[in-house]
């Protein structure tokens, strides 16, 4: 069985012309810009459908603000965090990387311990990994991390490590296949 989707003529062509662009080299492993891409196929759809440009306008803005990402079945593939590209093979790793990335860019790395849940620590310092379910050690530091998250949860602990450190939410960048 073929597990190609069936699309017409035009949209195998809009889907060639957007793939040969809509690629980055990263590391020496092709990455998918994935919202580039699907921004685009969502114009080429309405010119398609001879949308007119007010109407292109008023679509664009307003899908922008509803997008909220979700993680769930993916598998992360490369991680951009304070423009630093690293490849990844889990949520775990990109916990990990991401957390590790952004205590390289900082000096107080005790501040990181304040992130916690209600009755779950999520950092602590060598020695008290034992308070964790899944811990593993947070590179070039005496740290451990809780890695027994969602994949949505891994996102959101980077997410509020960024914010406690004082970072934009711009400067993280996740590249995901479908598992």
């Amino acid at each position: 069985m073929d597990a190609e989707p069936r699309h017409s003529t035009a949209e195998r062509g809009v889907h060639a012309v957007a793939e040969r662009y809509a690629y980055d080299k990263q590391s020496e492993k092709f990455v998918f810009l994935q919202g580039a891409y699907q921004e685009f196929a969502e114009t080429v759809n309405m010119l398609l459908r001879n949308v007119g440009r007010e109407d292109l306008a008023a679509e664009s803005t307003s899908s922008e603000s509803d997008d909220v990402d979700d993680y769930t079945g993916t598998t992360p593939s490369v991680i951009k965090v304070l423009g630093e590209t690293h490849d990844v093979d889990s949520w775990a790793d990109a916990l990990t990387v991401a957390v590790a990335a952004i205590l390289r860019d900082v000096d107080d790395h005790e501040r990181i311990k304040e992130v916690s849940g209600r009755k779950r620590t999520y950092f602590v310092e060598e020695g008290q990994q034992s308070e964790l379910v899944k811990p593993r050690q947070i590179p070039d530091t005496d740290l451990y991390l809780e890695t027994n998250f969602s994949a949505n949860d891994c996102v959101r602990k980077i997410e509020q490590v960024m914010a406690k450190y004082g970072y934009d939410r711009a400067e993280l960048v996740v590249f995901t296949e479908e598992v």
